[in-house]
């Protein structure tokens, strides 16, 4: 018994290794043998196509329980498209931290998923805020990574610290569609975005809830706020009291350090009540309020 096995449609699929357009499959006499046949795909994975493959009765088959037209067998093919390759980075999100004073430097590693085939494949570096722009709170090394044909990297570049302010943004890495000649990632979609931050800072603010002017008649006394700061905040810190004493009478409020002073002696029951709140220098600002209760004892 010989089969011929033949696609239909040989530039998309082929058969054998050798991608042919026909083989012929030989089945000895009385044998029970289930031969196999491997296709093979001849386009670009960006590409689809389709094909049939037919198996017929070759016209050398002696056996005479086979005879002409006896066999027709119709196989459809379907190359799908495969998913264009990507990218790798890490790190996904870049942070600076409290000891990451300006000029700090976080390193971007970007690999391809595959070597490029046929060409070059161009990564553009950009970003939000512009981190070419007058004034951005970071940049960045290099505008451009270029992978050359059959190097997948990986490549890296610098992202920059130039502010000791509290910001957010991002860097986008996006396939360049004009320089990128790979054929294997012409039909690629890359835009990978890397969220970019500072850390926050924040401020606690307390204050005591009486005065002693019992055992301090005549004097002065102050309240200072007990301030906690965490993470970075910049200084000079602002203080505003609303309402601003007075009333009651007696009590004054210091808007350079938060304090509030009393002067003994104030009538014994009486009370301040009042919102503080404190901000520093960043921008945008990191503030905190604490709710004033102090009585005279």
């Amino acid at each position: 018994m010989v089969l011929k096995v033949e696609s239909s449609n040989p530039q998309v699929v082929g058969i054998s290794t050798t991608a042919a357009s026909f083989v012929t499959v030989v089945i000895p006499p009385g044998s029970e043998d289930k031969p196999t046949v491997t296709l093979t795909r001849l386009i670009p994975a960006t590409q689809e196509g389709n094909a049939t493959i037919i198996v017929t009765r070759d016209p050398a088959t002696t056996a005479v329980n086979y005879p002409v037209g006896s066999v027709n067998v119709l196989v459809p093919v379907k190359v799908l498209q495969k998913a264009p390759p990507t990218i790798t980075v890490t790190p996904s999100t870049i942070e600076f931290l409290d000891n990451d004073i300006v000029g700090a430097t976080k390193v971007v590693r970007v690999e391809l998923a595959a070597p490029p085939i046929g060409g070059q494949v161009v990564l553009d570096v950009s970003g939000t805020p512009n981190p070419f722009g007058a004034g951005a709170p970071f940049t960045v090394s290099t505008s451009t990574l270029l992978f050359k044909e059959g190097s997948k990297g990986p490549q890296e570049f610098g992202v920059i610290r130039l502010t000791d302010g509290v910001f957010t943004g991002s860097i986008t890495i996006k396939l360049n569609p004009s320089l990128t000649t790979a054929s294997n990632f012409l039909t690629s979609d890359i835009n990978f975005v890397i969220p970019v931050k500072s850390a926050v800072g924040s401020i606690q603010l307390e204050y005591e809830d009486s005065v002693d002017c019992t055992n301090n008649p005549g004097k002065l006394v102050i309240v200072n706020p007990k301030i906690t700061i965490q993470g970075r905040v910049l200084r000079p810190l602002t203080f505003k009291a609303e309402p601003e004493p007075p009333p009651p009478a007696g009590f004054s409020f210091d808007r350079l350090t938060g304090a509030i002073r009393v002067q003994c002696p104030a009538p014994i029951g009486s009370t301040l009540l009042t919102l503080v709140t404190v901000t520093d220098s960043s921008s945008p600002p990191i503030s905190a309020q604490a709710r004033v209760n102090i009585t005279v004892k």
